[in-house]
């Protein structure tokens, strides 16, 4: 009698669950966040920071994550009767919508004459590397944006120089020491409350060019000389100070000035125009970062998830990672936007 058994043969799906190890998703998030300028700014509700990061375990794609604010009393006190007037606890909720982003990478097996596993490793270094630049440019990208959060309200923007909007702006509205006083003026205005608690400082967030036009006036070089250590300790020939596991440029006012290139910049609408870069000075809570969470092996796990693929006979290989997150100014009352000249000064 002919043996009709089938070969119980090894597919592709068998090889990628014996080798892939799942700790893959987390590494890749934790290093995308240890490689992020904002992950030094964030933490959970009541963590004093700028950025409050809101995890959820969402069932269905598309789903929302809700930020509850309770509203500080406002009533008079009552000198009669209290019975009768006591107030209402108010609240508002800020629904954020995470969205799935991805990224992936694809190579060939004949592309790499081992195993593919180094391809792999590299494979995944490049991935958390574009999921820290992700992060932070979102977060830009709604911290200079005009959200409204909580309040309705859209953030102030104060203006280089003497220009009053992107249209107005020229070459030589750059930004200086009297625009950290006007930022500080309209926090201080809103009662935010600094980064870190009352005897904590504002956090300037600018631009490289910003921080250089700042740098070259008198004033700055002045006031930074006069308040430090003399000799080569001081931050004008170090570059700055540790600050929270980086390095501050200086500061002013009580506000911690930190410089990256990563602020973004436009093109200004006046003629001729010039670049502009978009810088911002925050307090505590000004930004949401709603991330969404899923599960490994029965444990919940937030941030980047992982997944590889193999396709044509494992000839084709390719690994991705992707979030699902939301962005949004959570109270705008607590950032302020500075807008000024930034033109190449080495152009």
């Amino acid at each position: 009698m002919a043996n009709d058994a089938v070969m119980n043969v090894i597919q592709p799906s068998d090889w990628m669950s014996g080798t892939i190890p799942t700790v893959y998703s987390r590494r890749i998030y934790q290093e995308a966040m240890n490689s992020m300028l904002w992950s030094k700014f964030m933490g959970e509700e009541g963590a004093l920071m700028p950025i409050i990061k809101k995890t959820d375990l969402v069932a269905e794609a598309g789903g929302t994550i809700n930020i509850i604010r309770t509203l500080n009393l406002t009533g008079d006190a009552q000198t009669g009767r209290l019975k009768g007037n006591e107030e209402k606890i108010n609240t508002q909720v800020l629904t954020t919508s995470p969205s799935l982003k991805r990224h992936g990478v694809a190579w060939e097996e004949l592309s790499d004459k081992r195993v593919s596993f180094s391809t792999r490793e590299r494979a995944a270094m490049l991935l958390q590397r574009r999921w820290a630049e992700q992060f932070d440019d979102d977060i830009w990208a709604a911290m200079v944006g005009t959200g409204t959060g909580f309040s309705g309200n859209a953030p102030t923007v104060v203006w280089g120089g003497d220009a009053t909007a992107l249209s107005d702006i020229d070459s030589t509205d750059t930004f200086d020491i009297d625009d950290i006083d006007k930022m500080r003026e309209k926090l201080e205005e809103n009662k935010t409350v600094p980064v870190g608690g009352a005897e904590g400082q504002y956090c300037l967030f600018i631009h490289t060019r910003q921080a250089y036009y700042l740098g070259i006036t008198d004033a700055w070089r002045t006031y930074q000389k006069d308040a430090d250590v003399r000799g080569i300790e001081n931050w004008l020939f170090s570059g700055g100070k540790p600050y929270g596991g980086i390095k501050a440029f200086g500061y002013w006012n009580g506000a911690a000035i930190f410089k990256t290139n990563q602020a973004p910049t436009v093109t200004s609408t006046s003629s001729p125009s010039c670049t502009v870069a978009k810088g911002v000075m925050v307090g505590c809570e000004a930004l949401a970062h709603a991330i969404e969470s899923y599960t490994i092996d029965g444990e919940i796990v937030e941030g980047v998830k992982y997944a590889e693929q193999i396709d044509d006979y494992g000839n084709e290989k390719g690994i991705g990672a992707g979030a699902s997150y939301e962005d949004k100014i959570l109270t705008s009352e607590n950032l302020v936007q500075i807008w000024s000249a930034a033109n190449n000064p080495n152009a």
